[in-house]
């Protein structure tokens, strides 16, 4: 892993490995989850909107309104076992939001989460390629 900083502000991170003939475990692990997180965060200068903690095969699609009021977030299990809570850190601008879910039935009902400052845990249930809808709204 290299990260330059030029004199004029730009960066640059470089990561290299070999996909080929490489198990998955050593793509897609923890470690180099959080990596890849503190790389894009570093560049982009602002903490993501929303990243998956402790859960590497756990991704997430995020999609904010153009009146930057709500939110819209898709989780997606790729891995077999089956996941009864997620555990996300948000960035500080959807830290007094509410979280709603989306139900079989399209339905948005009020989510009940754990905060912890950045840290938010939902017992929300994971299965595999089952994606979970949930919708993040600024309060006032």
């Amino acid at each position: 892993m290299i990260r330059f900083e030029n004199k004029l502000g730009g960066r640059v991170g470089i990561t290299a490995f070999d996909l080929k003939n490489n198990s998955s475990s050593a793509v897609i692990n923890y470690k180099k989850k959080e990596i890849m997180r503190q790389t894009i965060e570093w560049l982009g200068q602002e903490p993501l909107p929303i990243f998956v903690r402790h859960l590497p095969n756990v991704f997430c699609i995020y999609n904010k309104s153009i009146s930057n009021n709500e939110a819209i977030v898709v989780f997606i299990n790729l891995c077999s076992d089956i996941f009864e809570s997620i555990t996300v850190d948000v960035a500080p601008e959807w830290l007094n939001a509410t979280f709603e879910l989306m139900n079989e039935n399209g339905e948005w009902h009020p989510e009940i989460v754990e905060a912890n400052n950045r840290t938010i845990k939902m017992n929300i249930r994971l299965s595999l390629m089952a994606p979970v809808i949930l919708k993040l709204k600024r309060r006032g």
